[in-house]
């Protein structure tokens, strides 16, 4: 079983070789951060695009999804909203 977020506004705060620190832009966990890989699995081929046209400071729309068992979230879907 999986569980997946809302559709939220994230900053991409800061990239990394592996992964990008992004936080939350509204709702009740506005202000967090957390890391997302930019290589998972279960990234589809439109997801993997669009995670290559990321740069700091950008403002994306995503669904976060994440494995039961497991304390990493993944993209579920993301759309550039902003490009810096």
């Amino acid at each position: 079983m999986s569980l997946k977020t809302e559709e939220e506004r994230y900053l991409i705060v800061k990239e990394e070789n592996s992964y990008y620190r992004i936080q939350v832009l509204e709702g009740d966990d506005e202000g967090k951060r957390i890391h997302i890989p930019k290589y998972n699995k279960n990234y589809n081929k439109k997801i993997k695009n669009e995670i290559k046209k990321l740069c700091e400071n950008d403002i994306i729309k995503v669904c976060l999804k994440k494995e039961e068992n497991s304390s990493y979230w993944y993209f579920n879907s993301i759309e550039i909203i902003y490009k810096n």
